[in-house]
């Protein structure tokens, strides 16, 4: 609610507030794995009313739910790495399947 999601209006890297559901809410626009992607800040009072509202309207659009291994292997195979976790010898690309 009031928050404009274009890209114009919310580059990479930027923070917008506003409301989800009508709940006060910091939005980061940021991404773990090279896609397009969001992170929502909202008091802990409301994240499993807040979760099952975005997972409700995601799943209109295909929405996919993934753990933090697969995060990391998707942000690997991106090319976005980590120094001192993918550059320490024990990563190979073979473990990235």
């Amino acid at each position: 609610e009031g928050i404009d999601m274009s890209d114009e209006a919310m580059p990479h890297m930027s923070v917008r507030e506003g409301k989800i559901c009508g709940v006060p809410t910091r939005l980061f626009r940021m991404s773990f794995t090279g896609e397009r992607g969001f992170e929502v800040n909202v008091p802990a009072d409301y994240g499993e009313a807040v979760w099952e509202a975005l997972w409700a309207e995601g799943q209109k659009h295909g929405a996919t739910a993934y753990g933090t291994e697969t995060m990391h292997v998707l942000r690997a195979e991106k090319g976005y790495i980590v120094i001192g976790k993918d550059t320490d010898g024990t990563t190979m690309p073979h473990d990235l399947g």
